[in-house]
């Protein structure tokens, strides 16, 4: 009996590492995931700061040149 406890014993453990492996695992994914999403809308935010000041320059020289 005490070697069969033992066996459930070491299964059960097997299972926990298992379980905290994978636990771990997913926050590393969802931690990396929401890294790219930043990096991802830092690069929009920079275009988009980037094409209001091409756009006022841009009206700038039409507006001069209209004069």
């Amino acid at each position: 009996i005490l070697d069969k406890i033992q066996s459930i014993i070491n299964k059960l453990r097997y299972r926990q590492h298992e379980l905290e492996n994978e636990y771990f695992r997913s926050n590393e994914k969802r931690f990396n995931d929401l890294l790219l999403s930043i990096d991802k809308t830092v690069e929009i935010i920079d275009a988009d700061l980037a094409s209001t000041y091409i756009d006022a320059d841009d009206t700038q020289v039409l507006n001069e040149k209209l004069e």
